[in-house]
């Protein structure tokens, strides 16, 4: 995303741990993880970079499931899902002694979102969407009257 925001197209690769279908935690990370298959899925989807469509800005985001190379079944282009986070928080030390607080701490569990990328690599599928680092929504914006918020403030 950094790079992006320096307007260089990038990839950023993440390996999908999706566990046992049947568990509570299907995306824990209990079970070994496939680096060679992320590292193979990745470059295959690098060697075809010029036709990803991603622009300066944009980040093509890619998920591999951590299965065996013989079982993902391919690759999907997809929206995001949605995991949602236990509402567990630590306090801890980073390695200069300051503190920090880990939010999130305990199970993940996902939003039943179909069509995103969390269901397809639950399905053993690969998932590409490209991201862009700005989270503003500016036609939405410039719909603000800021004189509502001026008058509040006094």
């Amino acid at each position: 995303m950094q790079g992006a925001l320096d307007g260089i197209p990038g990839m950023a690769v993440s390996i999908e741990p999706i566990g046992d279908k049947e568990s509570k935690n299907p995306w824990s990370h209990d079970h070994e993880l496939k680096y060679d298959v992320a590292a193979e899925v990745a470059a295959g989807i690098f060697r075809k970079r010029d036709q990803w469509f991603v622009r300066p800005g944009q980040v093509l985001n890619v998920n591999v499931p951590s299965v065996s190379r013989c079982d993902v079944k391919g690759i999907k282009k997809c929206s995001l899902g949605r995991r949602v986070f236990a509402n567990g928080v630590e306090s801890r030390k980073d390695p200069r002694g300051g503190s920090y607080h880990w939010i999130g701490v305990g199970d993940i569990s996902a939003k039943n979102m179909p069509g995103s990328d969390l269901e397809w690599i639950y399905q053993s599928f690969a998932t590409v969407t490209v991201l862009e680092p700005n989270l503003a929504n500016m036609e939405s914006t410039d719909k603000i009257d800021e004189d509502i918020y001026n008058k509040e403030l006094g």
